[in-house]
């Protein structure tokens, strides 16, 4: 029997089967024309086009029509259950069965329209498991297990009980101190100092900023390495040039 795991938090919606990971796409939708795209490859629209993408589906997962003047037409429902149609796609024929590791954000008539995307998608749903409780791998008697999540809009910090194995004791949601605007800040932090250093501000067209955007991963995973972060950015026939100095 093959089980398929989904994580849903909407900084990456992640699946895996074994030790096969077969799945890890951001919670991004992308509208263009009369396709809908979702993942990596609406993520890396969201600047160029901004009215064209929408990320927070998953954080609001209801029937409602969505706000956005371009997606009114679809509800999050719709969107969610395009993103679920993509990854199910390749595995349908591998996985047995399907457990879900669901973020506390996701309130119960969330998990409502959720298992009833799954119902549509003929997804073998065998459980919902508290993402934070998935995440306690062993017992550790007599201390506090807290867990610490980033999706892209919420904070959650939770305190797993352990008397009769791992459950959630509490939990604490910080709205819009997620991921998104934390690569937000950082964003600003790193146009700053071009604009210092080399005199260009990446930020001042939506093609600069999206180039911008799509290194700031790479810059981040340098940052953790190193005590200064070298940055280059072509654009516009001219390389573009700043350090950042880590304290």
């Amino acid at each position: 029997m093959t089980t398929l795991a989904i994580s849903l938090n909407d900084a990456a919606i992640t699946a895996v089967t074994g030790s096969r990971l077969v799945y890890r796409e951001p919670g991004f939708a992308l509208l263009a024309g009369d396709e809908l795209l979702t993942g990596r490859r609406a993520m890396a629209e969201a600047r160029r086009h901004p009215r064209s993408v929408v990320n927070h589906y998953w954080r609001h997962l209801s029937v409602e029509p969505v706000q956005e003047l371009k997606f009114r037409h679809l509800s999050a429902a719709d969107l969610a259950s395009r993103q679920l149609e993509e990854l199910w796609r390749s595995e349908r024929s591998a996985a047995d069965s399907v457990v879900f590791a669901v973020p506390a954000w996701m309130e119960r008539d969330s998990l409502g329209v959720l298992l009833g995307i799954a119902g549509e998608l003929d997804l073998p749903v065998a459980a919902l498991v508290d993402s934070a409780v998935a995440c306690s791998r062993r017992a550790c008697p007599g201390r506090s297990l807290l867990h610490i999540d980033l999706s892209l809009h919420t904070a959650t910090v939770s305190r797993i009980a352990q008397d009769e194995g791992a459950v959630m004791d509490r939990v604490e949601l910080v709205d819009a101190a997620g991921l998104a605007a934390l690569r937000d800040t950082w964003v600003a932090v790193i146009a700053e100092a071009f604009v210092r250093q080399s005199r260009f501000d990446p930020l001042h067209t939506a093609q600069s900023e999206q180039l911008l955007y799509d290194r700031l991963d790479a810059w981040l995973e340098t940052a953790g390495r190193s005590g200064e972060v070298r940055m280059q950015l072509e654009f516009g026939g001219h390389a573009h040039e700043a350090t950042l100095p880590l304290l």
